[in-house]
């Protein structure tokens, strides 16, 4: 099994790329899920145990965050950013 430094650099890596396809292709949703996907792959696999949690619920408050705003849902946008605040 490749070392867990690797697989969050290419987590990282990932989530950087589907970051600039969302934005590219205006918010595609499938972009913003592969995004929030390797977000939370690269909190879980690179964060010290102490933070990994909160760093996983910040990428999955700022994906379903960006869903919200794609399919222009408020309420959704407003409770999704409240929970990445409070996972900060």
């Amino acid at each position: 099994m490749p070392n867990k430094n690797v697989l969050a650099l290419l987590s990282g890596l990932a989530a950087l790329a589907c970051t600039v396809m969302a934005v590219a292709w205006e918010g595609n949703p499938l972009a913003i899920l592969g995004a929030m996907a390797a977000g939370t792959g690269a909190a879980a696999w690179g964060a010290p145990p102490t933070k990994r949690t909160a760093l996983a619920s910040m990428a999955i408050a700022a994906g379903s965050g960006g869903l919200f705003f794609h399919f222009d849902n408020f309420w959704g946008l407003f409770v999704a950013g409240l929970a990445f605040v409070w996972a900060a």
